[in-house]
Order: structure tokens, then sequence, then C-alpha cells
């Protein structure tokens, strides 16, 4: 009664005894040696060898000359980096100056704006004040209006050379706003 069974235990003729056997009891042949590229197919080894050496040596050229352009490259990024990191600066600065600049602007502007308002009640007063004088004395003090008017023809020469000299100030710093922008 010995069924003869395959390695692995299965009897054999069943399915599991062929894949677990090998397919042929002939060793396999290896591969002849691969076929060489036409280039160097009748060259010797001397040859292919300073065949080789010589694209080594171009390859190796055109690297030196790609990594030149690289470093000169990563120097240029390098100094446009500080330029911009400068400039980024000056500008910040600028802004800041501006906006003092605008301050002070609005606050000459505030202060001549209410020096003019100053100056229109003021002289809206003495014309009061002197209308008022001139009806209460009559033609018996001629002199006296001459004096008056004396007096406010200064207070007026006094007022416009402040408004001329806030008007100066205004355009210099206007100036030196045209100036920083």
């Amino acid at each position: 009664f010995g069924a003869s069974t395959a390695p692995g235990g299965a009897p054999a003729g069943s399915a599991a005894a062929a894949t677990a056997a090998p397919a042929s009891s002939a060793t396999a042949v290896p591969p002849g040696p691969a076929a060489l590229p036409s280039e160097i197919k009748d060259l010797k080894l001397d040859e292919i060898v300073n065949k080789w050496s010589e694209e080594v040596e171009e390859m190796v050229d055109v690297f030196r000359k790609q990594a030149g352009q690289v470093a000169r490259w990563d120097r240029q990024l390098l100094e446009n980096e500080d330029k911009i990191v400068a400039l980024h600066k000056t500008s910040t600065a600028l802004m800041a100056s501006h906006k003092e600049l605008e301050m002070s602007l609005d606050t000459v502007l505030a202060q001549q704006t209410d020096l003019d308002h100053l100056l229109t009640s003021l002289e809206n007063e003495v014309d009061r004040a002197r209308g008022s004088q001139v009806s209460s004395l009559g033609a018996s003090a001629p002199g006296r209006l001459v004096g008056m008017d004396t007096e406010r023809a200064q207070a007026q020469a006094t007022t416009m050379e402040v408004a001329q000299q806030l008007d100066t100030v205004a355009a210099s710093l206007k100036n030196v706003v045209v100036a920083i922008n």
C-alpha cells in the first residue's frame, strides 16, 4: 500500500504535487555576455578607458562652469537681499518721518486757522471800538483817531508778517514732504 508522495507530502499526480516539484530536472543555462554598445564594440580596453576619461573631463568642465554661474547668481542674490533689506528699513523710516511731518503740518494748519480766526475777531473788535469812539468823540479828537489808526496799521502789519512766516513754514514743510516721497 505504499502510495508515492511528492516532496512536501502531497500524493503524486495531485495538483499540489505538480506545483511543488520542479518543472524540469535540467539545470538552467546562464545568460550569455551582454551586448556591447556599438561605439565601443571594436575598441580595446585602454581606448575605452581613454574615451570615458575624456567624456568625464568634459562633464567636469561643464559642471564647473555651471557651478561658477550658480555661485555668481548666489552672490548676486545675497547682495540684492542686502539692498532690499536696506531699502525696506529706509522706507519704514521714511514712512514714520512722513507720518510725523503730516502731523506737524496738520498742527501748523490748525494753528494758522486759529490765528486767522483770532485776527478776524480782533479786527472786528477794533473796528467796533473805533466806530464807537468816533461817534462818542465826534469831530473834536481827530488826532486820537490817527493814533488808533497807526496802532491798528502796526497790528495789521505784524499780523501779516506772522501769516507770511506761517506760510513760509508750511511751504518748506510741503517741500520736505515732496523730497521724502
